[in-house]
């Protein structure tokens, strides 16, 4: 029996039980990165020191302080574990910063980019739906990330050394549609597909990608919609503007800017306390603006 060790973000979890039902003769952990639960540094590096295999996508800095540097004559033999990040889907999500502290507002899972700019730009929750169509998307480019979302995955793989799987690892979850929940949980086949890549590699073979295996989907707590012009712009079906945060649930957009406004009331937030990250203001500005009667 070896000892395997699973050790990323928040999709490690997902992988690890793929992974020990592929491989039920070994022991398969999961032990996140300090980063995302606080898995203390040092109880992360004596497990890696003590597993036969560490699958990881711990940054070098982390490798060095704790003698992890792959090459090392002792310690795991180590693969790397792609996170997997896809925007297309769900373009208008976005996380916000709070300027004065700059930490990531937190009160919400994610936001929307529309939304915060309209809140930031005195609409009123009612006034929000109106700016969700296609051709605001379109001029925010929203139905355009499929290339630059594939290539951003591929270079993933390439970084984590699995560069030559990544076409067939690919191949296979895109033919199932809409794969993410949000831009940064896919769903749970497509941490199994990553998890059979991985079996395979470790001595499985062949056999790992055939398997059919069943695992909780606990990502699927925080579910963003697949806007209905998106979805149509992909030929999918089931488009929708419900909001899934845990227990909450919102099933229109008025809603979930109502969700949202209280979120930023209930935090004592100033319209110019938060920045829009990964979003070019000044297209939100161009775009979005003229409709309101707001100058660019």
């Amino acid at each position: 029996m070896r000892n395997i060790v699973v050790s990323g973000h928040c999709q490690t979890d997902g992988v690890a039980a793929a992974l020990a039902e592929l491989m039920p003769d070994d022991k398969v952990t999961a032990l996140p990165l300090p980063s995302v639960y606080g898995t203390p540094e040092d109880v992360l590096a004596a497990a890696a020191h003590a597993a036969d295999i560490w699958i990881h996508g711990a940054d070098p800095a982390f490798l060095g302080k704790h003698g992890l540097t792959p090459g090392t004559r002792s310690g795991p033999v180590q693969l790397g574990l792609p996170i997997i990040y896809f925007d297309a889907f769900h373009p208008d999500t976005c996380m916000l910063m709070q300027l004065g502290s700059g930490e990531i507002f937190n009160d919400q899972p994610l936001s929307s980019a529309i939304t915060a700019w309209a809140w930031q730009h005195g609409l009123r929750p009612d006034e929000v739906p109106a700016l969700f169509n296609k051709n605001v998307f379109a001029a925010l480019g929203y139905f355009d990330r499929w290339a630059a979302g594939v290539e951003h995955l591929r270079r993933t793989f390439a970084a984590a050394g699995w560069a030559d799987e990544f076409d067939r690892f690919f191949l296979n979850i895109q033919r199932t549609g809409n794969f993410m929940h949000t831009f940064n949980h896919p769903k749970v086949h497509v941490l199994a597909s990553l998890a059979k890549m991985l079996a395979a590699r470790l001595g499985c073979g062949e056999a790992a990608w055939v398997r059919d295996i069943h695992v909780q989907d606990i990502l699927a707590v925080v579910t963003w919609p697949l806007y209905p012009d998106v979805a149509d712009s992909y030929g999918l079906a089931g488009g929708s503007y419900q909001w899934r945060w845990y227990d909450a649930h919102q099933a229109s957009v008025q809603a979930f800017a109502e969700t949202s406004y209280t979120a930023y009331a209930r935090c004592n937030l100033g319209k110019k306390d938060i920045a829009i990250c990964g979003v070019d203001g000044a297209v939100l500005d161009r775009v979005l603006g003229p409709l309101c009667g707001v100058a660019a």
